[in-house]
């Protein structure tokens, strides 16, 4: 069982052709430039491999992600804020776009551009931890234009629109019964 590992995640071969890319990037799984960089590199990986057969994103924390790095981002510069648009944009096409099938393990809180792993797999597992959301507009940002399209594809009309305007969570039951998650 080879495992490759990065300080934010470690992907491992589970055997049957069943990757799982775990996210350990404590405590919230915050998302950075190095992070996003590292996980597109990965789904390229992934992609040209032939011995895998279907991908499981998971959290080793007790939420899969909380989103960008809010108190790295109050530092950001121009720079910086195109650094971490660019990785949002160009991770979570790759995942949404990957030739595999992904399964999302939901553990717990997957907010803002942490619900992106959510949207961009193709069968999510929740359990009773699970709460989902899209919080930007909370703190004055916007959805890059990649998450923007997966969440127009993936979320009913009224769904994202809920999710947008409010900024708050919803839950695994609510989530369940949205069709956000399978099970």
């Amino acid at each position: 069982h080879a495992c490759r590992m990065s300080s934010d995640f470690t992907v491992e071969d589970l055997g049957g052709g069943i990757t799982r890319v775990m996210l350990h990037r404590a405590p919230v799984n915050a998302l950075t430039p190095a992070l996003l960089d590292g996980l597109s590199a990965t789904y390229d990986t992934i992609a040209a491999d032939p011995n895998i057969r279907a991908v499981i994103i998971a959290s080793a924390q007790k939420v899969l992600s909380g989103g960008l790095d809010l108190k790295a981002a109050q530092g950001f510069d121009k720079t910086d804020e195109l650094e971490i648009v660019r990785g949002l944009n160009q991770s979570f096409t790759k995942l949404y776009a990957l030739p595999k099938p992904t399964i999302c393990a939901v553990n717990g809180a997957a907010i803002a551009g942490g619900f992106f792993f959510v949207l961009g797999c193709d069968y999510r597992i929740g359990d009773t931890r699970t709460s989902v959301g899209l919080a930007e507009v909370r703190v004055g940002a916007t959805l890059p234009v990649g998450p923007a399209e997966i969440a127009k594809a993936e979320l009913s009309s009224s769904d994202l629109r809920k999710l947008v305007l409010s900024g708050q969570p919803i839950n695994a039951e609510q989530a369940l019964a949205a069709g956000i998650i399978d099970e």
